[in-house]
Formats: C-alpha cells, structure tokens, sequence
C-alpha cells in the first residue's frame, strides 16, 4: 500500500512542478481561447484573401503584376437578410463549390438585370437570390456565366481591408457598374413559400 501511496505522492509533486513552470497556465488559457476563436470565425468575422483580378482596382489591384492580393475582413452576422446592392459579400462559388469567390451585388430578388455579356439578355432575379459581378468585367466568373446565386451561398460582407497596411480601409458600397443595367424592382415572396 505504502508502494501506491509514494507512487500517487510523486506524480502529485511532478504536476505541482508543471503547474509552477507556467505549461498548466497556458494549457488553461488555450482551453478557453480556442473554443472563442472558432465562435468567432464560424460566426462573427473571418478574414479572405482576394486571388485574382476579377475585384480590380477595389481589391487586390497588383495581383497579375506581384500576386500581391487583398486581406478582407468579412463581416458574417445578419448578413444574408440584409444584403444590399453596391455590397461585397464573400460566397461559395456555384461552379467551383470547394472554393470561396469575391463579387459585388449589383442586384436583389425582384430586380431586372440586362447584362452586356454572357448568356443572359435580360433575368429577373428571383426571390432569394442575388446578381453578383466582379468590378473587372474582362477578367471575372460571375452571374454573366452562371445566373443569380441563392443567398444561402452568402458567408458574408466584406466590410475592411486588413492586409496589406497601405490598402487598409473600409470599403465602400457607393459604385455604379457601367456595363450591366439594373432595374430596380420589389422581391415578392412566391405564393409556395407562404404555405
């Protein structure tokens, strides 16, 4: 018995000496910052990098020259009801599901779109879903290609640049889009989704 005792007595003493040592300390705080950092990314705000030249000149202007591109703060909270046209918003790209894109919408359920190109003469975005284009028409995916995407694929807003320092700022929703006409309309909720 006296075997087990001095057994129990020394790895109380070793965890004494850790816990003095500070690693129990951080172990502690890693339990709590871990599991708040998560909440705050699945949640709250996230950052995105912006690749490629569909977002130029707003968003990472000097990729093609430097691959130099844009850190986004994107904001995640209330977002999808509250999407705007002139917003940036960060979503699951329809033609490529794995990967993220960056577009501004240029139109909300119930408006007509007349794009200049693409497949597209003339769309009503329907009910639920946004037009999104990127800001450089020659070099972009967007709904030209693809139509409008459902709001459900919306992560979020992309409300700052962080990174690199002497890009950092707000971004502003204020931008006309000179090739794709928009008439503004009202979205009407379909008659299915009231029942």
């Amino acid at each position: 018995m006296s075997h087990l005792f001095q057994a129990f007595r020394a790895r109380c003493n070793k965890f004494a000496q850790t816990a003095q040592s500070g690693n129990l300390r951080w172990s502690w705080r890693a339990l709590f910052i871990v599991p708040v950092a998560i909440f705050v990314n699945d949640a709250l705000v996230e950052v995105n990098s912006v690749n490629g030249q569909s977002m130029a000149p707003t968003l990472s202007p000097n990729f093609d020259e430097s691959g130099s591109r844009d850190w986004l703060a994107v904001w995640k909270l209330g977002v999808v009801q509250n999407v705007r046209r002139g917003d940036i918003v960060a979503f699951w790209s329809p033609h490529n599901p794995e990967s993220l894109s960056v577009k501004r919408v240029i139109a909300t359920a119930g408006d007509t779109v007349y794009p200049k190109r693409g497949q597209f003469k003339e769309e009503l975005v329907p009910y639920g879903h946004v037009w999104v284009e990127g800001d450089n028409w020659r070099k972009t995916v967007d709904s030209n290609d693809y139509g409008p995407i459902s709001k459900a694929l919306i992560t979020g807003r992309a409300t700052y640049v962080v990174w690199p320092w002497r890009r950092m700022g707000a971004l502003s929703t204020e931008w006309r889009h000179p090739r794709t006409r928009v008439v503004p309309g009202e979205a009407v909720m379909p008659k299915e989704y009231m029942e």
